[in-house]
């Protein structure tokens, strides 16, 4: 046994070492997450932090403008907990919007999926409606996306608040890539 023990070691010492950067290619940086003394005391380093989640809203905001020319929306970014990391609603949002906004990201956190593809999953079938609900999975409406970096989910965006319908989805996604490149 004793022959074998050395080149085991090395063995197990190569697969650790390739593997390193495999590992290190599949981490989030920094930049997008609660990081420092803050990670630590919540343990948690994969939430959005609120410095990216506020830059996000303000950069969906300019891309709103330019794509459906409207100036009032609501932007919704939670983290992977589903707690409201960042919330924004220009003038002239009713109650009813903000919160369907919310519902949206909340799809889009519990499913891993953009809200639209649950939408089309469900189409016009009430019983699993009423299942999703059950289980607390909101009605889903366009414009909830989750985000995703590096292969890892660290929140969620929804966008409302003006005429958008499937709209919604693709401007969610163009301000996903403007911050985080392209998504999966």
């Amino acid at each position: 046994m004793r022959v074998y023990k050395p080149v085991f070691l090395m063995s197990l010492a190569f697969a650790c070492f390739a593997a390193g950067p495999a590992v290190q290619a599949q981490r989030v940086p920094e930049e997008f997450t609660i990081s420092g003394a803050a990670a630590e005391r919540l343990n948690d380093y994969l939430s959005i932090n609120s410095a990216t989640a506020e830059r996000l809203a303000q950069t969906c905001f300019e891309i709103i403008r330019q794509e459906a020319d409207v100036e009032s929306a609501t932007i919704v970014v939670l983290n992977p907990y589903g707690l409201v990391v960042h919330q924004h609603s220009k003038d002239g949002q009713r109650y009813i919007s903000i919160k369907i906004t919310e519902s949206k990201a909340r799809v889009a956190l519990l499913t891993r999926e953009p809200s639209l593809g649950v939408l089309r999953t469900i189409g016009d079938d009430t019983q699993r409606l009423i299942r999703y609900e059950q289980i607390g999975i909101p009605s889903p409406a366009a414009g909830g996306v989750p985000i995703i970096v590096n292969g890892q989910m660290i929140g969620a965006l929804a966008i409302g608040g003006f005429a958008g319908g499937e709209q919604y989805n693709t401007i969610a996604n163009l301000c996903l890539e403007a911050i985080f490149g392209p998504q999966l």
